[in-house]
């Protein structure tokens, strides 16, 4: 089998090209077992155009077709039971209940009963888009990470060459500025890197290079 990404060297890494990288990522996708999923086409609603028509007022869970009756029971005290949470639910007391007349619109059952086979029909079809969305936002959100994942280990790669590269500029620099004298350039170097994250891999890198074809 290919070599996975984590498995790739520095060198390896940095000379990647873009379709190697989508090798890669297609590689990841086969260990990770991902299964391709195509885009959804939802299934289209029938389009139930129905609207409440049917006036009610509402009092606690009671409801009436006449404001009079509700305004009647409303009239009527209504109590509850409560207790001191910080004792025993065992000692209760009556308290009468905070209530108000809610309007709220309801169906007719005749038009309900007309139209259900076109109500069920939609409820099934939607429970069939949200499956297959959410399928698919996963499947995204799979292949989304490991492509992030592998090219953040590629990105971090080059970024990491660019400053070995940058190093070995200034430490050319420094060596001009120290008369050649490589103690004094590299002390330079390390100096100016002093705050730098990951300085010492950097430079100890940089130097090495430099030092390898000097000699060479």
């Amino acid at each position: 089998m290919m070599k996975r990404y984590t498995e790739l060297t520095h060198d390896e890494l940095l000379n990647l090209t873009d379709e190697g990288v989508q090798t890669l990522v297609e590689l990841e996708f086969a260990v990770e077992g991902v299964i391709f999923v195509d885009p959804p086409a939802p299934l289209e609603s029938s389009k139930v155009n129905i609207q409440p028509t049917v006036m009610a007022y509402r009092v606690g869970d009671l409801f009436f077709d006449n404001i009079d009756d509700a305004e009647t029971v409303m009239a009527m005290p209504q109590l509850t039971t409560d207790y001191d949470y910080k004792t025993d639910n065992k000692y209760k007391w009556l308290k009468p209940t905070e209530r108000v007349i809610e309007k709220v619109m309801l169906y007719q059952k005749e038009k309900i009963s007309e139209l259900a086979g076109a109500i069920k029909t939609d409820k099934k079809n939607k429970e069939k888009n949200d499956r297959q969305a959410r399928v698919y936002k996963d499947f995204q959100e799979k292949i989304n990470t490991i492509q992030a994942q592998i090219w953040g280990a590629v990105n971090k790669a080059r970024n990491f060459q660019r400053d070995i590269d940058a190093a070995k500029r200034h430490y050319e620099k420094y060596k001009l500025l120290a008369d050649g004298d490589l103690v004094i350039a590299e002390k330079f170097l390390r100096d100016a890197y002093d705050a730098y994250d990951g300085a010492d891999e950097i430079i100890n890198i940089a130097l090495d290079v430099k030092e390898e074809s000097a000699v060479s």
